[in-house]
């Protein structure tokens, strides 16, 4: 059994190296479909992996394993929920992206602080 959870894991791995190829390089959302084979091999392989650990029982490194594949699943149920809405999934910013921002907070406070909308107002006059 963990044999056949190993092989189910593995295919959706190159399903999920596939989407996220698309994601950053194509700059879109992956394809529905892969999205739906890459979930249901994973969570097919989890249910497996979870039966065998059950009937098996379970060491330490096999309920480690298993905690991390249902973190993993519970990423993966969120990140179909920007599909489920169509949005465009959530990326980490780059660190060109992040000095950007940084750069521009402090003037953003300033004009905020002097229309009165900065929520600490009150507190700094």
């Amino acid at each position: 059994m963990l044999i056949i959870a190993a092989v189910l894991f593995a295919i959706a791995a190159l399903g999920g190296g596939a989407m996220a190829y698309v994601h950053f390089k194509q700059d879109k959302n992956p394809p529905i479909p892969l999205a739906v084979l890459h979930g249901l091999l994973a969570a097919t392989a989890l249910v497996i992996l979870i039966l065998a650990v059950v009937q098996l029982g379970a060491t330490t490194v096999t309920a480690w394993a298993t905690g991390l594949f249902v973190v993993a699943a519970l990423g993966g149920f969120f990140l179909v929920s920007y599909h489920v809405r169509g949005r465009r999934l959530p990326s980490p910013r780059t660190s060109r992206e992040n000095a950007r921002l940084q750069c521009r907070a402090p003037e953003r406070r300033k004009a905020s602080r002097a229309t009165g909308l900065w929520s600490g107002a009150a507190f700094h006059p």
